[in-house]
């Protein structure tokens, strides 16, 4: 939507959207998928999973909106997804 040159001066708005791991990723993916679809407004983040308070590593995952739709659609499952887009550090 907006060709932002990030070494100038510019507006960010930050997020955070948070659901038990007992309810799925995909709340999480369709709200990413419908600010696209409906704003025109690409995160530009990826997805964690912390373990809970002193608990370890949080892990990171891309976000991808393709990927987003094949598991809504069910053509991915929630697992497919976290294994091909998990970002080791």
């Amino acid at each position: 939507m907006f060709d932002i040159d990030y070494a100038k001066p510019h507006y960010e708005l930050m997020y955070s959207l948070g659901v038990p791991v007992e309810d799925g990723l995909k709340p999480l993916l369709q709200v990413a998928l419908e600010l696209k679809s409906e704003m025109g407004m690409e995160a530009d983040s990826n997805i964690m999973l912390p373990p809970g308070t002193g608990r370890g590593e949080i892990l990171h995952f891309e976000l991808s909106y393709e990927d987003a739709k094949a598991v809504i659609d069910g053509r991915m499952t929630e697992k497919e997804y976290l294994g091909k887009h998990k970002i080791k550090r």
